[in-house]
């Protein structure tokens, strides 16, 4: 399944929504959405924007990688973490961290 189509069929679900009563939302057949979600079916921008109004969300959403954004944002987090241990080190503190640091990470 392609990733358009994985998409699609995770917001419906998150819906509630059916294939077949998706498509009686957007004029579409139970087939040609199950097709889509399968990645049989090509779709036009036109039909991915009736798809995007049936389920209230903007066009863009299908497009999103949302376990990208978590990992990311996990990173993040850890990022963060890892900055305000710094910040709270002294000027001596943080060259040996700076040191230890460079030495751990020297062979990568």
């Amino acid at each position: 399944m392609d990733k358009l189509g994985k998409r699609i069929r995770e917001i419906r679900k998150g819906r509630g929504l059916s294939q077949e009563a998706l498509g009686e939302k957007c004029g579409f057949s139970f087939s040609y959405i199950g097709g889509i979600e399968r990645g049989e079916n090509n779709v036009s921008i036109k039909n991915l924007e009736k798809i995007a109004d049936a389920l209230n969300v903007d066009l863009y959403e299908f497009f999103i990688d949302h376990k990208a954004e978590r990992q990311i944002s996990k990173k993040l987090d850890e990022f963060d973490d890892v900055l305000d241990l710094l910040l709270s080190l002294d000027s001596k503190e943080l060259k040996r961290a700076r040191t230890i640091l460079n030495e751990v990470f020297k062979s990568k």
